[in-house]
């Protein structure tokens, strides 16, 4: 519970969700102790998953903002695209595509953050040894999820709002200066 409130106050805060992967990902790779923890996120058009933050050992492959992958592909897009949470308690008897396959990856919890009713993100941890997770690893970062997703649906209103301010400023000064120039041809 400690770890939720920690985690919770470091990313509350946040108001630009790149920071928040970024952030996210951080707190949990250094406070779980997980051998690698990635955070996905979906692209608008619900096919692409981009990586976003990355924290432990990784293939240069895999750098935030340039790795993708289909989201039809591999045990990440599972839970990208059902928005069930996935627990792999030994790798090496799962079919599905991992990331860094190169790596020694034996447990992976995959869980998905929801903003509404869709997949926004994705977290994915792993760990080199079978039986990596229990429930209070599904517990923690479930509950991280969650308050994931709240933080970046509030992001985004926060943007939406931020640009109808921008647009309503850039109105006001228009109509400013028409009603200046109106003035000074009054005035002549």
């Amino acid at each position: 519970r400690k770890l939720i409130k920690e985690g919770a106050q470091e990313i509350n805060t946040i108001l630009d969700i790149e920071d928040l992967f970024d952030a996210l990902a951080r707190a949990i790779f250094e406070r779980l102790k997980y051998d690698r923890v990635t955070i996905l996120e979906v692209d608008p058009t619900r096919s692409v998953l981009t990586l976003k933050a990355v924290y432990g050992e990784a293939p240069p492959s895999l750098r935030p903002g340039i790795y993708q992958q289909e989201i039809n592909v591999g045990l990440i897009g599972n839970v990208a695209r059902t928005g069930r949470t996935l627990l792999v308690n030994d790798a090496s008897q799962e079919g599905g595509f991992l990331l860094g396959e190169d790596l020694n990856v034996r447990s992976e919890l995959i869980v998905p953050i929801f903003v509404g009713n869709h997949v926004e993100a994705v977290i994915n941890v792993e760990r080199s040894y079978p039986n990596g997770f229990g429930d209070h690893d599904l517990w923690t970062l479930s509950s991280l999820a969650n308050q994931a997703g709240t933080v970046i649906e509030n992001a985004q209103l926060y943007r939406k709002v931020q640009t109808y301010s921008d647009k309503l400023e850039r109105t006001v000064v228009a109509r400013t200066q028409r009603l200046q120039a109106i003035k000074k041809i009054s005035q002549v």
